[in-house]
C-alpha cells in the first residue's frame, strides 16, 4: 500500500499553513455552491420544498412545544430534525439552516482533501476535490436531504478507514470517531452506512488474520463508544417524553413498509431504471471501473473494498426503486480512492516523457470533462435563476401564496390548520399548527392504510378550522368534509375539485 504515498517535501511541509488554505477554501466553495441552495437568505422564499418543508416542520413544531414522532409523523431520523430546530428555531430563521447546510459542506470538501491527500500532491488533490464537488452540484437537487447531513459523516469515516488500511495510522480518538459518524449516518436514515459494513468487516477479517484479538476487543468496545455517545442522548430524549413507541413505530417499522411498496413489477422496474441512471454518471461509472481494474492489474486490496463499497452503496441507493438526485450524494465518498488512484497512475510509468504527458492529461480531462461544466451551470442558475425555474414548482409556489393568504384571513393564529397531501409549506407559511400527527398524508397513510385512519380518528376529534386539499387529493377526504360540514371558501375550479386546489371552512 505505502507504493502510493509518493509525496514531494514541498507536500510534506507546513501542514499548518495547508490545514489553514485548505479550510478557507473549502469554506469559501461551499459557500459559492451554497447560493444555489434554496435556504440561500439573498434568495429565500416563504414556499418551502415538499422534503424539507416536512423537516422545517417537524422543527416548527417543536418550537411550539411538540416533538416529532408523538406529535409530527415522518420516517426519517432524529438528526434531521434536530438540525431544522437549531438551524430554523435558534440560531436564525432567515440564515440559519442555510448556515449549517454552508458548514456540514464545507468539513465534506475539507475531508475529501484530506483523504486525496494520503496518496496525491496537492495539485492533484485540488483535481480530486474539484471533481467530487462537480458530483455533489450534479446530486444536490435543492437541498436539506438527510444525505445532505450524512455526506461529512460518511466522507469522516472512510477517511479513517483508508489511512488506516493504507498507512496502518489508527488511535482511540479515531475509532471513537468513526462510531460517532456512523451514529450519526444511523441517526439520519440507515441505509447510507454501506462504508462501515465493508471496511469493520475488513478490519475484523484483518485483526483476526494477523491474531490480534485483543486489539480487536479494544476498536470494538471504542466503536460502540462512538455510536452510544450519538444514541444515548437521542434514545433518552425521546424516552422522557414519551416518544419512543412512535419513534420506533414510524422510523423503524414504517420504513419496512415504505421499502416493500409498490407491485413487485414495478419496484423491479424502479431499481433497474435507477442502476442505469447512477451507474451511468461518468464519475461514478469512471471509479467503479478503476477500482475493478486496480483489484486485478496492481492487486490493490484497498481497491477491493473500495470496490465493494462503491457496490453496496449503489444498491442501498437504487433499492427504493426511485430515482432522486440527492440519493447520489452518498455515492461521492466512493469515488475519492479510485480517482486518487487515477490521477496518480502516471507515476508507474517508466517513460519520462509519457509519464509526464499523462501526468497533465488525466487533470485536463477531469477539468474540462466534469469540472467546468458544472461551474457553468453554477453560474447559469445564479446569473439567470429564471432559466432553472420548473414550472410546476412555480405553479404550486404561486398557489401557496394565494392559499397562505386565505388560510391566514380565515383563521387565527392560535387556531389548527389541516392540509390534505403533501404541502407542508402551507404551515409554515401561515404560523399555524397542524390538527393531526400527520402534517402531510400522501404517500404514507396511502401505503399504511392503518396510518390514514389514525389520521381520520384525530380529525374528527379536533376539528380544524380550515381544510386545504391538494389538487388530486379530494377523492380521499371529501366524505370527511361533506361529514362534518365544512363549506368550499376557496377552489381553482369548483366544478373540478378532485383537479384543483380548495380550501374549506368548518361552519
Amino acid at each position: 500500500m505505502k507504493d502510493h504515498q509518493v509525496l514531494t517535501e514541498s507536500d510534506k511541509s507546513n501542514p499548518r499553513s495547508e490545514a489553514v488554505i485548505a479550510s478557507l477554501s473549502s469554506l469559501v466553495l461551499s459557500f459559492m455552491i451554497m447560493f444555489v441552495s434554496p435556504l440561500n437568505p439573498v434568495i429565500r422564499t416563504d414556499y418551502v420544498e415538499m422534503d424539507s418543508a416536512v423537516f422545517r416542520t417537524i422543527g416548527y413544531v417543536m418550537s411550539r412545544g411538540g416533538l416529532p414522532y408523538r406529535d409530527s409523523f415522518d420516517h426519517k431520523g432524529p438528526v434531521v430534525y434536530l438540525l431544522n430546530y437549531l438551524g430554523d428555531r435558534v440560531i436564525s430563521a432567515t440564515f440559519g439552516l442555510w448556515l449549517i447546510e454552508v458548514l456540514f459542506l464545507a468539513f465534506s470538501i475539507l475531508v475529501f482533501y484530506y483523504t486525496a491527500r494520503l496518496i496525491c500532491s496537492k495539485i492533484s488533490s485540488f483535481f480530486i476535490v474539484m471533481s467530487a464537488i462537480s458530483l455533489i452540484m450534479l446530486f444536490f437537487e435543492r437541498g436539506n436531504f438527510v444525505e445532505e447531513y450524512a455526506l461529512p459523516f460518511i466522507a469522516l469515516g472512510n477517511l479513517i478507514f483508508l489511512d488506516y488500511f493504507l498507512n496502518n495510522k489508527i488511535t482511540s480518538f479515531r475509532v471513537i470517531l468513526s462510531g460517532i459518524s456512523l451514529g450519526m449516518v444511523l441517526m439520519l436514515r440507515p441505509n447510507m452506512i454501506a462504508l462501515w459494513i465493508v471496511f469493520c468487516i475488513a478490519v475484523l477479517i484483518k485483526l483476526i488474520y494477523s491474531k490480534k484479538i485483543k486489539v480487536l476487543l479494544k476498536f470494538t468496545a471504542l466503536f460502540i463508544s462512538g455510536i452510544a455517545i450519538v444514541f444515548i442522548p437521542i434514545i433518552i430524549w425521546l424516552g422522557i417524553n414519551g416518544c419512543l413507541p412512535d419513534f420506533w413505530k414510524d422510523y423503524i417499522v414504517f420504513n419496512f413498509v415504505y421499502a416493500q411498496a409498490g407491485e413487485a413489477r414495478s419496484v423491479v422496474t424502479g431499481r433497474i431504471e435507477s442502476l442505469g441512471f447512477y451507474i451511468t454518471v461518468p464519475l461514478i461509472l469512471i471509479s467503479l471501473l478503476g477500482s475493478l481494474v486496480f483489484t486485478f492489474t496492481k492487486k490493490d486490496k484497498v481497491s477491493l473494498l473500495t470496490l465493494i463499497y462503491g457496490l453496496l452503496s449503489l444498491i442501498f441507493v437504487v433499492m427504493p426503486g426511485r430515482i432522486y438526485d440527492h440519493y447520489g450524494l452518498i455515492l461521492i465518498p466512493c469515488t475519492i480512492y479510485p480517482l486518487c488512484l487515477l490521477i496518480d497512475s502516471a507515476k508507474l510509468i517508466k517513460r519520462e516523457k509519457i509519464k509526464k504527458w499523462i501526468g497533465n492529461l488525466i487533470p485536463l480531462v477531469l477539468t474540462f470533462a466534469f469540472i467546468i461544466p458544472c461551474w457553468i451551470v453554477l453560474g447559469i442558475s445564479l446569473w439567470a435563476p429564471d432559466t432553472t425555474v420548473n414550472e410546476m414548482d412555480e405553479y404550486y409556489r404561486i398557489s401557496a401564496e394565494k392559499v397562505a393568504g386565505i388560510v391566514e384571513s380565515g383563521s387565527a393564529p392560535d387556531d389548527k390548520i389541516f392540509v390534505f397531501g403533501n404541502w407542508d409549506c402551507i404551515y409554515l407559511m401561515t404560523d399555524r399548527m397542524h390538527a393531526t400527527k400527520y402534517s402531510y398524508q400522501y404517500p404514507p397513510c396511502y401505503l399504511a392504510p392503518e396510518l390514514m385512519e389514525d389520521c381520520f380518528r384525530e380529525l374528527k376529534e379536533d376539528k380544524p378550522k380550515l381544510i386545504v386539499v391538494q389538487a388530486g387529493q379530494y377523492n380521499m377526504i371529501g366524505w370527511f368534509i361533506d361529514s362534518f360540514d365544512y363549506e368550499l371558501v376557496w377552489s381553482e375550479d369548483p366544478d373540478d375539485l378532485l383537479g384543483s386546489i380548495s380550501v374549506f371552512k368548518l361552519n
